[in-house]
């Protein structure tokens, strides 16, 4: 079955109503973008690609806070990867906010991780990760990753804050920072390569995936464990406190426990179980962990009465989300202050801060608590991503289908 991406949220830098230019079979680069004029707020998921063919499909996506970029998968051994250009300045986005920024597009390239200045990609799916693209060079360039033992396998890459990625090798977790060339370099590699500086962490378990967020940094163990550290003043790293770590430390309140997908917000997190249990911890403020404190009060009678008004705004362990029994989840994404969680009905569900429509519900209402993302209902959902204010939903289609409305 063909799949389709849709997304909703911030479009101040056109990072979603770029892709409306975008036709997968036949991309122009030199293409005119539409002169309505854009709304930097998408309340509602955009169907984000058109005229999908059957051999087309999203494979992966890379989302910051003013840029997405996304590979289709056009064959069994052909992708390309589409990348929004960023303006040059704030006073270049003023004097063309009516006008939809262009994309780059790269063939035979996969999207691995991105950060504001940088995308990292791989030339195939079986090649070394060894491509970087550089917003003040749109050629790809060489990417170095010096001390990393040979014949070792990088399976995850993940962007960390503005300056790092962090990576999971077959044995050890990596701390990547880009650096400019070094005075061993030639003039010549000096305009082809980035080098990353190597910083292993040493853990003594396989790491089978990453997620970072504003200040914190999650990792699942190959052994379903999960550990975390970095800032903890919201209670976002687990451990019943406030109170930072300097190092990966066990969750003990998930030790025992089968885990299988993590995500980190930025000040929250989210993992979920092998039967399908979401648990949520961290920054509540704007209601992203999806749960409210249950106050027993005593009314004039003297009958016992349930509250649920009032808000927990820091969750400092994890706290496992009631969900209906019909389903499980079976993945979960996390933007700066929102939680989208996919069930295995393939429905999405969504609370959490709301003020750019990221949680794709028609209005700019925050959610408290996770609620279902309507508009998607005739679809089917197979996998969810998020940014920091956008939500983005990959979701099987019909080929009859034409552009989906709400």
């Amino acid at each position: 079955m063909p799949t389709s991406l849709y997304g909703c949220g911030f479009d101040g830098f056109s990072q979603l109503s770029s892709f409306l230019l975008t036709n997968s079979d036949n991309l122009s680069r030199n293409a005119k973008p539409d002169q309505k004029k854009r709304n930097a707020k998408i309340i509602w998921p955009i169907q984000l690609f058109l005229n999908l063919s059957d051999s087309n499909t999203v494979y992966s996506n890379a989302i910051t806070w003013a840029r997405v970029v996304v590979t289709i998968k056009k064959d069994q051994n052909s992708y390309t990867s589409y990348v929004t250009e960023l303006p040059e300045s704030e006073q270049c986005l003023r004097e063309q906010k009516d006008q939809s920024q262009l994309l780059n597009v790269l063939d035979q390239s996969i999207v691995v991780a991105a950060s504001d200045k940088d995308v990292v990609l791989k030339e195939s799916v079986d090649a070394k990760i060894n491509i970087i693209f550089k917003d003040d060079n749109i050629n790809a360039q060489a990417l170095q990753m010096e001390n990393i033992t040979e014949g070792t396998s990088m399976k995850r890459i993940v962007r960390g804050g503005h300056k790092y990625f962090f990576s999971a090798c077959d044995t050890k977790l990596v701390k990547l920072k880009a650096s400019k060339c070094t005075s061993k370099c030639t003039c010549d590699e000096a305009n082809l390569v980035m080098r990353f500086e190597i910083d292993p962490i040493i853990m003594g378990i396989s790491i089978k995936d990453v997620s970072c967020g504003k200040e914190h940094v999650l990792l699942l163990g190959e052994n379903g464990s999960i550990y975390s550290y970095g800032f903890g003043s919201r209670g976002q790293l687990g451990h019943n406190s406030v109170e930072g770590n300097s190092s990966p430390t066990l969750i003990e309140a998930l030790d025992g426990l089968q885990m299988r997908a993590i995500a980190a917000g930025g000040w929250h997190s989210a993992a979920i179980s092998d039967i399908g249990d979401l648990y949520m911890w961290g920054w509540n403020e704007s209601g992203q962990l999806g749960i409210s404190l249950v106050k027993n009060e005593r009314n004039n009678s003297g009958s016992l009465s349930v509250s649920f008004d009032e808000t927990v705004h820091v969750q400092a362990e994890p706290h496992c989300i009631a969900m209906n029994e019909e389903f499980n989840a079976v993945a979960v994404a996390c933007g700066a202050r929102h939680t989208a969680f996919l069930s295995d009905d393939g429905k999405v569900y969504v609370c959490g801060w709301n003020d750019y429509g990221q949680l794709g519900l028609g209005h700019l209402e925050s959610q408290r608590k996770f609620t279902e993302v309507e508009a998607l209902q005739k679809l089917k959902c197979v996998h969810i991503f998020a940014g920091q204010w956008n939500t983005f939903f990959v979701c099987e289609i019909k080929l009859n289908d034409k552009k989906v409305k709400f």
